[in-house]
């Protein structure tokens, strides 16, 4: 084998040239040095020149491939026993990332690639990956790419035919699970600083959750990165471990779906910065508590008021903070379901209780915070309901309050009326005092949760459990089956419902993660509320933009995509200074999905014809040219950005046609779009180069003729523009390049081409 890297390459055309496979074959297994040194090199060339060359039949034809000897050697060379002898294991990963995500690329290329990645799944390369990753301090990018990019690129590119080990829910699992086998590494805080945010903040806290709870280890014998040192270079934290959000996601997923038999001491391993930060306490009362689908579970109810019932911060506990908002919530009645309603309740009476038995004097305190008043108004709107179960909430906070009030003689109820409940007699004592393990605080002890019975089940009677046959007492089986509701369960009960009226209640509904109705009429209803114009749309724009472009279909919304598109059209239109540059900046957010992305970008080109003060248009200009500008120049683009790039393209084609021929920002605007998109006439990518020719096609309707000749000078495209034209009607590779190419070299007239 030849000796050098060049040498290599021309050993394989000139085997390729002779149809030589064995002499290929031996060139991929032959052992040398070369690879150690060039790994990621040739692992791309045999991706890209190699396998395109050999292999013609689809990856999945088994007997095609089976009479290949080439197949085999590829997958050796690019296996991860490999990778792992040269500790190439990140190289491997991120070559096999960049072939699979080249949508132009060869198709076999990107087969194999896929297959690969596959077999670097299945063969526990994630840990590889992340025992490379520790020993390196060049983290982010290749994080970025493992935790944004892979799953995305191949989930995107396989559709329908995606390999269920890039299946986001399974991808994410395997991710978390190799990044917890090396919970003892010294450097294991910094990896986690940055990688459990990031899939909080993706969503994908439900994958990472149950595998951290399912270790063998105590949940606290790995958790070292909540601690995150905050003088490390990588990691951009306060000094207190991993930004609130992540905590949020962590405490709030594992209190929803907590696994049997595990004991999290919440309390200690929360800081207590977290517990007192009004975001976590908004998701405490919100999203666990009014605003869930089902009430909070008597375990995760007790973690909840150990970790808020911790070291006081500034003036006020966490736990007088949130029983605070459960309190003003109590007081306006049952707006929830029933069942939540108890669960609140419950958890209300818990926490008077705590509070009686911290406090000296919890009456003083129920006094000064004004709570007597409006917990009284609630236990009296639910004492007065029809409903059994209201009014038994309605009781038990009475009793809790009773006992602080009147702790001599509180309210004593017929056991009938209230029946007792477990949690509470195995929290409280006779005296409503909280009992306490010695030696550290109350740890959570998470039981199975009962199973919900399903409405379609056979009951038996309860004559037919008793021996008595069916057909002696017909009417007492008959009385002893509850009726089932026979409605459609699909029928959509945000038909009949009112729309929102106040951009607080949308907002609120927006942010919905359990409740579907409120949800979906929240994104109905904000489309014709923002074309209302109220008076708060300008303060509330941002937020409102946030939270439609932070939303996912997780509810299966009927014309989802459309009812979000008008919701960002109309706030583009009517509230464009506060909008627009938040729009703009997402669409460079690299958190953001890339379909999201998208969609920003059709919504702001499908606005600019809309658009009735020509004016405004430069902040739909600019925010997405400077930005380009500025990666381009530092070549910081991602292969999946250069897609990207040609969609801005389009959209800020689509502004400037709307700015028109007189419009007063029309000639800075095009000059500054044709110097951008002529720099991008030679790209790789076909739609890329396809929006450069649609590009000047729209510089030259809107310009002057003489602001034409002068860009034309400035540029010196007095003579490469027709050569640029007549060698892309011959010779691009792409049918709309070529016939985007003639059109124009035939049909505009330009001193810039020659007569």
């Amino acid at each position: 084998m030849a000796g050098t890297l060049e040498g290599w390459k021309d050993a394989l055309a000139a085997a390729e040239a002779s149809y030589d496979m064995d002499a290929v074959v031996a060139l991929l297994a032959a052992e040398n040095d070369l690879l150690l040194d060039n790994h990621k090199f040739i692992v791309e060339h045999v991706l890209i020149a190699v396998v395109p060359a050999w292999v013609t039949a689809p990856l999945d034809d088994v007997a095609a491939l089976g009479a290949l000897s080439i197949v085999p050697a590829v997958d050796a060379l690019l296996s991860l026993a490999t990778a792992k002898r040269g500790a190439h294991v990140r190289s491997l990963f991120l070559a096999l990332v960049n072939v699979a995500s080249q949508r132009q690329g060869p198709v076999r290329s990107h087969e194999m690639a896929v297959r690969q990645l596959t077999l670097f799944a299945r063969g526990d390369g994630y840990a590889c990956l992340f025992a490379e990753m520790l020993s390196t301090a060049k983290l982010v990018r290749l994080l970025q790419w493992l935790s944004d990019s892979c799953s995305t690129i191949v989930f995107n590119l396989q559709l329908p035919h995606t390999p269920r080990d890039f299946l986001p829910q399974h991808f994410y699992s395997e991710v978390a699970a190799a990044f917890l086998s090396h919970r003892g590494h010294s450097n294991v805080g910094v990896l986690g600083a940055l990688l459990v945010p990031k899939l909080v903040r993706l969503g994908h806290a439900s994958a990472f959750v149950p595998v951290w709870l399912r270790t063998e280890a105590a949940p606290d014998a790995h958790y070292p990165w909540l601690e995150v040192a905050a003088s490390c270079p990588d990691v951009s934290t306060d000094g207190d471990g991993l930004p609130s959000s992540a905590y949020e996601g962590l405490f709030a997923h594992a209190c929803r779906c907590p696994p049997p038999g595990v004991a999290i001491d919440w309390a200690r391993l929360l800081p207590p910065a977290v517990r007192a930060h009004p975001i976590f306490q908004h998701v405490v009362t919100h999203k666990l508590v009014w605003q869930a689908k089902s009430p909070l579970p008597p375990a995760a109810m007790n973690a909840l008021l150990a970790v808020l019932e911790g070291p006081e911060v500034a003036d006020e506990s966490p736990l007088e903070t949130v029983v605070d908002q459960l309190v003003q919530r109590w007081s306006v009645g049952v707006t929830t379901d029933s069942d939540v309603d108890a669960g609140a309740a419950r958890l209300l009476a818990a926490a008077l209780a705590r509070l009686a038995a911290r406090e000296a004097a919890p009456k003083s305190l129920l006094e000064r915070r004004r709570w007597i008043g409006p917990i009284c108004k609630g236990i009296n709107e639910r004492m007065n309901a029809a409903i059994e179960g209201t009014r038994q909430s309605g009781m038990r906070v009475a009793v809790a309050l009773s006992k602080i009030l009147t702790p001599d003689s509180p309210l004593m109820f017929d056991d009938d009326d209230l029946p007792a409940e477990a949690v509470e007699s195995a929290d409280t004592d006779e005296g409503g005092a909280v009992r306490e393990d010695s030696g550290m605080r109350p740890s959570v002890e998470v039981a199975a949760q009962s199973a919900i019975a399903d409405p379609d089940e056979l009951f038996d009677s309860d004559d037919e459990e008793n021996g008595v046959p069916l057909d002696e007492d017909d009417a007492a089986s008959e009385m002893s089956l509850e009726p089932y509701e026979l409605s459609d369960d699909e029928v959509d009960e945000t038909d009949g419902a009112a729309p929102m009226v106040y951009f607080l209640d949308v907002l609120e509904g927006l942010q919905q993660d359990d409740d579907r109705d409120r949800a979906e009429l929240a994104l109905r209803s904000l489309p014709a509320l923002v074309r209302r114009r109220p008076y708060d749309l300008a303060d509330m724009a941002v937020q409102l933009c946030k939270a439609v472009t932070r939303l996912d279909d997780a509810f299966q919304t009927p014309h989802f995509d459309a009812l979000r598109k008008a919701s960002l059209l109309g706030l583009a239109l009517e509230a464009p200074a506060q909008s627009l540059p938040l729009l703009a900046s997402q669409v460079f957010d690299h958190e953001k999905l890339f379909q999201v992305r998208l969609d920003i970008l059709s919504v702001l080109g499908d606005a600019a014809p809309q658009v009735t003060n020509k004016a405004t248009l430069s902040l739909y200009f600019y925010p997405l040219l400077l930005p380009l500008q500025a990666q381009l120049r530092a070549d910081s683009l991602r292969p999946l950005e250069h897609v990207l790039m040609a969609h801005i393209f389009q959209t800020l084609a689509a502004v400037l046609e709307a700015s028109g021929v007189h419009g007063t920002q029309t000639i800075p605007m095009a000059t500054a779009y044709l110097e951008l998109i002529w720099s991008q006439r030679m790209h790789e990518i076909p739609s890329v180069r396809r929006q450069v020719l649609f590009g000047l096609s729209r510089v030259l309707l809107v310009l002057p003729p003489f602001a034409w000749r002068e860009a034309v000078e400035r540029l010196d495209m007095q003579t490469t523009l027709a050569a640029y034209l007549s060698q892309l009607q011959q010779w691009d590779p792409d049918h709309g390049c070529r016939a985007a190419a003639k059109l124009l070299s035939t049909t505009v007239g330009t001193g810039a081409l020659p007569p």
